[in-house]
């Protein structure tokens, strides 16, 4: 936890999301401030289609990379445990535990800097029908989308963390190259292929923030969009249930 926490890449992370909030926020300026809530520019933060994907889930990839890379010492440590799932065991509750701590700081940050810029409100305001989440207005309420949003979040950074930590563990050599590699490529793939595309074939790998578009083309949205929270749970689930039965032929001490 110190080792991940107190670091120069804590401070970098904090220092970008604050600058990319007042940057969404200069977009704003060309509809007139008393037009605009908090939400405005919370919504344009957590629901734009690139924040989510470049910004918070691969500037943690970096982070990953610290809490899985072994050190050589780390064949010494196994071989006084004589545990493979000590390792394994500590290496999913520290992954599970940083990624909720991120996003808890990512949405803080958003959140409080929103705040102190607009004040406090609870709904929509009149000019939220320009901006990109205009589509969601009418359909669900903001704090409900906030929710959404946070829930989705949570759960995109932990699919992404297990993932690497999946392929690390599993890989023969290469591994931080190879891990990268995957989830990198998982979210290139969240990105070039449309929300109809994965809901049609492959709902459990979308973990794009879009999905909340479900809400306006479907009856009933809210259902809709906890079932492909759901999708997104279950490959998170598995990837944990074949760790840990293949625990004792996994390879660790060395990149």
């Amino acid at each position: 936890m110190k080792h991940v926490v107190l670091t120069r890449k804590a401070v970098l992370f904090v220092l970008l999301v604050c600058l990319a909030t007042f940057l969404a926020n200069s977009k704003l300026e060309h509809i007139d401030n008393r037009f605009l809530n908090m939400w405005d520019l919370i919504f344009d933060m957590l629901y734009h289609p690139y924040y989510q994907l470049f910004l918070f889930l691969l500037f943690f990839l970096f982070v990953l990379s610290d809490i899985c890379d072994d050190r050589p010492i780390t064949l010494y440590v196994l071989l006084r445990l004589n545990k493979k799932s000590t390792w394994l065991l500590s290496k999913i509750f520290l992954i599970l535990l940083i990624s909720t701590l991120y996003t808890l700081v990512y949405l803080c940050i958003i959140t409080l800097i929103s705040l102190l810029l607009y004040g406090y409100s609870i709904h929509w305001s009149p000019g939220s029908s320009n901006l990109y989440h205009g589509e969601l207005i009418g359909h669900i309420q903001p704090v409900t989308g906030f929710i959404l949003l946070a829930i989705r979040y949570v759960l995109s950074i932990w699919f992404l963390s297990i993932l690497y930590l999946f392929v690390y563990a599993s890989a023969d050599g290469y591994r931080i190259v190879k891990a990268v590699s995957v989830t990198v490529m998982l979210l290139v793939i969240n990105h070039l292929f449309a929300y109809r595309f994965f809901v049609s074939y492959a709902p459990f790998l979308y973990i794009h923030n879009g999905y909340l578009v479900t809400l306006r083309l479907n009856e009933n949205g809210f259902q809709s969009a906890m079932v492909l929270n759901a999708a997104a749970v279950s490959p998170i689930v598995l990837m944990l249930l074949v760790l840990w039965m293949r625990k004792s032929k996994l390879e660790f001490g060395g990149s």
